[in-house]
């Protein structure tokens, strides 16, 4: 395969890859719940942890192969998960500044302006 061979079918790679990590992370923004996104990223941890562990096991060889698939998919996977925003905490309208009641002095006075 000559380097222009190989650029050819690399950078088109990246950029779909790219393409499909903005698509997900748009589709999904703050549609996760925050619970959900934690797993996920333990579960995609693991994945890499257990990949790795089965790796350099010295034992059998069937595992370094399995062990490289589990790195694999954990690796991509992760890079796209990481750019899912999961949903956050929102101010209820009681809350907000704007709604809450004024300050008052005692007997339900209103403080003094100045």
């Amino acid at each position: 395969m000559t380097p222009i061979q190989f650029y050819a079918i690399f950078i088109p790679s990246v950029v779909l890859f790219a393409l499909f990590i903005w698509f997900v992370g748009t589709r999904l923004y703050e549609k996760v719940a925050p619970r959900t996104f934690l797993i996920g990223v333990l579960i995609l941890i693991g994945g890499i942890i257990g990949g790795v562990v089965m790796m350099f096991q010295p034992f059998v060889l069937e595992g370094f192969k399995v062990g490289f698939g589990f790195v694999f998919f954990s690796l991509f996977a992760f890079m796209v998960w990481s750019h899912v925003q999961p949903r956050t905490r929102r101010a209820t309208p009681a809350t907000t500044a704007s709604q809450l009641p004024e300050a008052s002095g005692p007997g339900g006075e209103s403080a003094p302006e100045g």
